[in-house]
């Protein structure tokens, strides 16, 4: 698994749509942005989708149609889990 953990502005973002390129799934707060951002940073497009459909295709168990296996790369993973699940109140991490 690709993660990137750093601070605010140090281009985390930027490292994973590198690494997410047209190939995944790319899942963030405001996909109506990538596209800007992809031109800025001189990478090609990614598919872009919100939190809420990403939610809204993993509780249906739509996310995957026969034809479509990408990977899927989550920006900004903390924001995407309080948006699911926004009591949560702890958890832990093994950085391996």
């Amino acid at each position: 698994m690709y993660r990137v953990i750093a601070g605010n502005d140090t281009g985390k973002t930027k490292k994973l749509l590198t690494e997410c390129g047209s190939n995944g799934v790319f899942v963030c707060a405001h996909p109506e942005r990538i596209s800007e951002k992809c031109r800025a940073y001189n990478i090609p497009l990614v598919k872009a989708i919100g939190y809420d459909d990403f939610k809204y295709l993993l509780i249906e168990g739509d996310l995957y149609n026969e034809n479509d296996d990408r990977p899927i790369y989550i920006d900004e993973l903390e924001k995407f889990v309080n948006y699911c699940v926004p009591y949560l109140a702890g958890y832990t991490l093994t950085n391996d």
